[in-house]
């Protein structure tokens, strides 16, 4: 074979899908390799090798070829496969997509170092000592931008408990009644003041909050250190009488706007939650007594359609909502947004188990108008 050492051909692994890419070998010659995706990388994927990457010096015609984001490759796409359908691959495309994200990362990280050291300043300058504006997970904003990284590249079903912690710095949470409530971390951070600070106005002034409540806490460690510490859940009535024990500075006045935006939505929220949830509970009865009357349920159905409509819209099974967002009942622990998408998945479902349709048509239905609603 006079040709082997510019390009060898493999005629019998065509296939109507390939991919194209060039490799630089061992010996610094730089070949085109086109290969096919049916092959999944074992024999018979390989359907030919070009020495060098000159578009004149690769042939053959294909339906689809998918390819880097190499000008070289795109100008043989273009021009050999005129016909064929070209797909950038998928690792190339998330790459650029991951590398932007991680300039604006790195960005923001030098301005938060530039406010960090103008704050250092400032405080020499008066003679203070200088407390570090901290979210309500413990972390400073430094600290916050170089940990972030992998939460932005990583599915949430991959992060650890404190990435979780992380990615979830809501100023405002609801507890096992849906009321919204606050905490005394979440003030002393957002407010730029310590947490011995709000602890202190918490014991001075216990009267006047507990006017509006008893006053519940848990015991944990700061920033994951040192001796657990009580970190105090507070209502809205609660949280906004603490604020106004607060120096008005800069930080505070932006923190009671945004702690009031942050109680009127979640009241928003709340309300919206237990009016889809009311409408839902009939549709409920009435699913539940559809898979009675089914002939082709599988088995556990009533579970195993329940998983199915909530992992269609949140992602997570019953087990998983539950020990996610804490709630007892899974349902419960859908944001009113979801709950109106598991409703109507719920009257598709229950019409065509009425119908007589098996599982698998009903999972396949499910999972395809699902996909539709999230294009």
């Amino acid at each position: 074979m006079e040709h082997a050492q510019d390009w060898l051909l493999f005629e019998d692994n065509i296939g109507e899908s390939l991919s194209i890419d060039e490799t630089c070998l061992s010996s610094g010659e730089v070949y085109t390799f086109l290969t096919n995706k049916a092959g999944k990388g074992r024999e018979g994927t390989l359907v030919a090798v070009v020495k060098g990457t000159k578009a004149e010096d690769v042939i053959q015609i294909v339906k689809e070829i998918t390819l880097d984001l190499s000008s070289s490759m795109m100008r043989i796409a273009r021009a050999v496969f005129p016909k064929a359908l070209i797909t950038n691959d998928r690792f190339h495309v998330q790459k650029l997509y991951y590398d932007a994200l991680d300039d604006m990362r790195i960005a923001y990280r030098w301005m938060a170092r530039d406010k960090e050291n103008e704050e250092i300043k400032e405080a020499k300058c008066k003679g203070k000592e200088y407390i570090p504006f901290r979210y309500s997970n413990g972390d400073t904003r430094k600290q916050l931008l170089a940990r972030a990284k992998f939460i932005l590249t990583k599915h949430k079903t991959k992060w650890t408990e404190a990435q979780k912690g992380r990615s979830e710095m809501n100023l405002v949470y609801r507890d096992g009644k849906k009321e919204p409530y606050t905490t005394s971390e979440i003030i002393a951070g957002c407010a730029e003041v310590t947490h011995h600070t709000i602890q202190e106005l918490l014991r001075k002034h216990k009267a006047d909050f507990e006017s509006y409540g008893i006053i519940a806490f848990k015991m944990r460690k700061l920033d994951g250190r040192g001796r657990p510490m009580k970190i105090y859940r507070l209502n809205e009535q609660q949280a906004t009488l603490l604020i106004t024990y607060l120096k008005n500075t800069a930080p505070v006045r932006k923190f009671k706007k945004n702690l009031v935006k942050a109680f009127f939505e979640l009241r928003n929220e709340v309300a919206e939650f237990r009016y889809q949830r009311a409408i839902e509970k009939p549709k409920r009865k009435e699913l539940v007594k559809a898979i009675s009357e089914w002939e082709n349920a599988p088995k556990h159905a009533h579970s195993t359609v329940t998983n199915l409509l909530l992992k269609a819209v949140t992602g997570f099974n019953a087990k998983q909502l539950r020990a996610l967002r804490g709630e007892e009942i899974a349902l419960n622990s859908l944001y009113s947004v979801e709950l109106k998408e598991y409703q109507a998945l719920e009257d598709m479902v229950i019409a065509m188990i009425q119908l007589g349709f098996d599982y698998q048509d009903i999972k396949t239905m499910v999972n395809k108008k699902n996909s539709l609603q999230g294009a």
